[in-house]
């Protein structure tokens, strides 16, 4: 194995005559390379260096040192860079030990209850920077849940350098039906029965039926041994089509605004906060003017003068664009049938008729079958 080698320039004449004594008393020389007739270039190990150098100096040679080369040059190399490397290495420790810790909070679902989570963080230390290790998750879960009593869970966990606290809130009981409300369940509004699904009760009508509003669709009552009837709170899931109308109105008028060709001339002297009129004005039932001003006093005296004519105007009535003016009341009465529509309501089909009525209204009814829900609890009346 090579050992570490330094490299120099020799100059001089009869080099390898001294190269060859050199080799003779036992030292090794390594890459020798002629550059010239008086120039060679040769290696030699770091620890035969000063024995050598003193050897060919003190026969008259010229030694001129070389940049290092292979292992020689990395070490070099190394050493010239020894802070960048202790940088990187304290900058690789540091990342190291980052890692271990947490550096973000992340709460979900927390609503309205996010202070008091935030303050439990606080009182237990669980900030940016703390050391995952430390952080028992189970522990979190339980006095979180156990501190905010209307929380169904919450659930705590690590992702990365992030600190997850997921808070779900706990939704309040539904009332329960009390078993001494009996009662049935009758038509909310007229409709030809789609569906019934009864739950509790004894259904009253089947698919096909016509009923009207105030029907009974499921009685309140089941047979039970000995044909005994026994009252029960009816429920149940009626489905119906049925019929809803709505109507817009919207003005067919229209009118448009022509000058008659009367104009007249009027000054007015505007101050601050004030305006007076120099003329009187004109007595036109319908007018509109354009002005223009004249400054007189400058900036010392803050004098406007305007020159107004004012024109005659008059109102004439024009044929209305009646697909538009259709269009326009078709919208509105949709959007009116919309909103007395139910959200789980299912439009089946709908038609639309146009009247003109007095004064130059136009109205738009639209009427719509729908299928819902058309059952309404009826709670039963004592004796």
């Amino acid at each position: 194995m090579r050992p570490l080698c330094h490299y120099i320039r020799l100059q001089g004449l009869g080099i390898e005559k001294q190269l060859t004594r050199l080799e003779q008393m036992g030292y090794t020389l390594y890459d020798v390379r002629r550059v010239d007739l008086r120039t060679v270039e040769l290696g030699f190990a770091v620890n035969e260096g000063e024995a050598i150098l003193s050897f060919l100096q003190a026969r008259g040679f010229s030694c001129t040192a070389l940049p290092p080369r292979g292992a020689v040059q990395t070490l070099h190399q190394f050493k010239t860079r020894t802070p960048f490397v202790i940088f990187l290495l304290c900058a690789l420790l540091l990342l190291s030990f980052s890692m271990r810790c947490i550096w973000r909070i992340e709460i979900t679902g927390a609503g309205a209850y996010i202070g008091e989570v935030r303050s439990f963080l606080k009182e237990e230390n669980l900030s940016i920077g703390r050391a995952k290790q430390a952080i028992d998750l189970k522990a979190i879960e339980s006095r979180l849940t156990h501190r905010l009593p209307r929380v169904a869970w919450v659930h705590a966990s690590l992702h990365g350098l992030t600190l997850c606290i997921d808070v779900t809130q706990g939704v309040p009981m539904p009332d329960i039906e009390s078993c001494l409300g009996n009662g049935s369940i009758i038509a909310a509004q007229d409709g030809v029965i789609e569906a019934i699904s009864v739950f509790a009760g004894t259904a009253a009508v089947q698919p096909g039926d016509s009923v009207k509003a105030g029907d009974v669709l499921i009685y309140g009552h089941e047979r039970g041994a000995n044909d005994t009837l026994l009252p029960v709170r009816a429920r149940g899931s009626i489905t119906a089509h049925t019929y809803i109308s709505a109507t817009a109105a919207v003005s067919a008028q229209q009118l448009s605004i022509h000058r008659t060709g009367n104009s007249q001339i009027q000054y007015l002297a505007h101050l601050p906060m004030l305006e007076l009129p120099l003329a009187p004005s004109p007595s036109y039932l319908t007018e509109e003017f354009e002005s223009s001003y004249l400054p007189v006093g400058g900036a010392w005296i803050p004098l406007q003068i305007e020159k107004r004519t004012v024109f005659e105007l008059y109102l004439q009535q024009e044929a209305p664009d009646e697909a538009a003016i259709k269009a326009e009341a078709a919208r509105l009465s949709l959007q009116n049938l919309l909103l007395k529509c139910s959200k789980n309501d299912e439009i089946i089909d709908k038609w639309l008729y146009y009247s003109m009525i007095e004064g130059g209204i136009l109205s738009a009814t639209v009427t719509a079958q729908v299928l819902t829900e058309i059952g309404l609890f009826s709670p039963e009346t004592p004796e």
